[in-house]
């Protein structure tokens, strides 16, 4: 009887130890998950200012999308009721007579083109 006192007497400071240590890795354990969850806040409140930033550029993209859109169909009726194969033709012809004006002749080339015009060139020869 004596060995089970002494077994149960030398138990005892071990099961203190044991139970020491067990508070010390719940009480790491504890702040660890403290950590954790803190940290799980920040990234929920994040994820929840992220959805609401993307609702509202999904909003932006949709009305864009819509100007465009119209933007598009206005530009196909503008080209509709143009004629591009003969007016737009006809107005680049005419924009540039506009920008490249004849050069005004000369004296001497005034002369002769109204002598060519009236046929006294070859009368000159």
């Amino acid at each position: 009887m004596t060995s089970v006192l002494y077994m149960s007497h030398v138990c005892l400071p071990q099961e203190e130890q044991d139970l020491r240590t067990l508070q010390v890795k719940n009480k790491k354990l504890a702040g660890m998950l403290d950590q954790r969850q803190a940290i799980e806040d920040e990234l929920r409140d994040r994820i929840e200012t992220l959805e609401k930033r993307q609702a509202t550029d999904d909003a932006s993209l949709l009305i864009i999308n819509r100007y465009w859109s119209q933007f598009d169909e206005n530009i196909r009726i503008l080209l509709g009721r143009y004629d591009l194969d003969q007016d737009l033709g006809e107005f680049l012809t005419e924009r540039k007579a506009l920008s490249i004006p004849e050069p005004e002749p000369d004296s001497d080339s005034n002369s002769e083109r109204k002598d060519s015009e009236r046929g006294d060139y070859l009368h000159h020869t």
